[in-house]
């Protein structure tokens, strides 16, 4: 019961404190197709299984493994706007943390260094991009939350029912549903080096019932292709920031900064040798090469985090002073409230309220999101493309694929954009590497392609002058964003 309390106030906090952020949601080009996917797979009833959008996919088969998140977070465009999707990423994270703060909570049994270790995650871990990975965080913490309960006997096997039935959500939802394998797998073992039989059966067949589980999805066992062309490629490192190995970076000081106290704490005060601990030392090696896998490390590694904490408020001389009488009678208040089945109740109830008003013009007005547009100002360039070149073959940059498709509602046909290991041929990104990296024989691949037009973000200047000394193109529009190149 304490617990629950406190992770609702914890959810209820950083829902209404985490739209305010809503302008550092969208720095995630790729948040853009997922909304036009989940409009097109509404209005077609179906998932599509070949990319539309471009003239390079062809006939190559598109694994859209968070289809499910996209048609949720299109409805709640269409219905609410830009609002609806910022609460959508507010309710997400919100939840993540909470379902954090309950299992630094368990690791601690307390609930102040719980509370510290969920702010400094929330500071330095935490992204705010709105999209479907942020799901994946929350099924993570629910998963550990779960698992932990149950390896520690304080919740019955019966319920590991479940867990194929959610195990089969999460397939539909994100790619990164193959980490609760993982957990099952390091859990499992924790029970048999303990020689708990039956907790290692029944967690080894829930593994095999959830892996059937996850095949039921639109693309059968191909989901296996589709994850193991993301994990696989060589592509998406080069191309995709969050894929690239963990450097000593101002872009990355929050994240040196988690794994720096992190490491401070451990060495201070050793935590014991268990499962979560087992864990943490693994996702330390795929955390440091991928920052997108530091994440989720981050997450997992809360609880050590929170231990840590703990330990040293303990070891503080001031923590065993005697309290004042007035802060006894306060300590005694809280105690009785968060043992109380109607704080409880009252808590819950208020938590679903909160979801749904938040969603109300009312907050929209309140967080100023009823105006907010991420869009970049690209509209100008759109609709002259539509209006002068609407036929045409059209070389873009990585980061402007998703705003196209969005923009033009997917008229405009692009070379490529971030679904590059999921929706292309291998030679579509190795041919945009070697025009990104000025490499010898960049100007064949647009005559192999065909290309006969091209939108160069202003800023990117050594792709303007490839294409301004380039014969036989000429510039024929210059916007706030982006350059159009036509060839003659």
């Amino acid at each position: 019961m304490p617990i629950f309390i406190l992770s609702a106030v914890v959810y209820l906090v950083y829902l209404l404190l985490l739209p305010t952020a809503h302008s550092s949601m969208f720095s995630d080009p790729d948040t853009l197709w997922h909304l036009s996917a989940g409009s097109q797979i509404r209005e077609l009833g179906w998932v599509p299984a070949h990319d539309t959008w471009s003239f390079t996919a062809g006939s190559h088969p598109w694994y859209n493994l968070s289809w499910l998140w996209d048609i949720l977070a299109s409805a709640l465009y269409d219905h609410y706007h830009w609002h609806g999707v910022v609460m959508l990423n507010a309710f997400t994270i919100a939840a993540t943390l909470s379902f954090m703060f309950a299992l630094c909570v368990l690791a601690t049994r307390e609930g102040l260094s719980a509370f510290f270790a969920t702010v400094i995650f929330s500071m330095t871990v935490c992204s705010m991009n709105l999209r479907p990975f942020q799901a994946s965080m929350l099924f993570t913490a629910m998963t550990l939350l779960f698992l932990r309960q149950l390896y520690h006997g304080n919740i019955r096997h019966r319920w590991l029912i479940a867990a194929p039935m959610f195990m089969c959500l999460w397939a539909n939802v994100h790619g990164a549903f193959i980490t609760a394998f993982v957990f099952l797998g390091a859990y499992g073992l924790g029970a048999l080096l303990k020689r708990d039989i039956t907790l290692f059966r029944r967690l080894f067949a829930t593994g095999v019932a959830s892996l059937l589980a996850c095949l039921i999805n639109p693309y059968g066992t191909g989901i296996i292709t589709g994850i193991y062309g993301t994990l696989a490629s060589d592509l998406s490192q080069k191309l995709i920031v969050e894929w690239q190995p963990v450097l000593i970076t101002w872009n990355n000081g929050p994240l040196i900064s988690y794994l720096a106290i992190l490491l401070f704490l451990t060495v201070k005060h050793p935590p014991t040798s268990t499962v979560e601990h087992w864990l943490v030392a693994l996702w330390l090696i795929p955390g440091v090469r991928s920052v997108r896998n530091l994440y989720i490390f981050g997450l997992i590694a809360a609880p050590i985090l929170a231990e840590g904490i703990h330990a040293c408020m303990r070891r503080n001389p001031s923590a065993n002073a005697p309290r004042p009488v007035s802060v006894e009678r306060l300590c005694a208040l809280g105690t009785r409230l968060l043992h109380d089945t109607r704080v409880a109740v009252a808590l819950l109830l208020l938590c679903i309220a909160t979801t749904f008003a938040a969603l109300s013009p009312q907050a929209a007005h309140f967080y100023e999101t009823y105006r907010f547009n991420p869009l970049p100002d690209l509209a100008p360039e759109v609709r002259y493309l539509e209006s002068h070149y609407p036929d045409a073959r059209l070389f873009n940059t990585f980061n402007l694929g998703g705003a196209l498709i969005f923009m033009s509602h997917g008229h405009i046909k692009i070379w490529m954009d971030g679904r590059i290991d999921t929706a292309y041929p291998v030679n579509v990104a190795r041919d945009y590497l070697i025009f990104h990296d000025n490499a010898p024989g960049w100007d064949n691949i647009l005559n192999s392609y065909q290309m006969n037009a091209a939108i160069i973000p202003n800023g990117e200047t050594v792709f303007i002058s490839q294409f301004t000394h380039r014969k036989g193109w000429k510039q024929m529009y210059q916007g706030n964003t982006a350059t159009i190149f036509v060839r003659q």
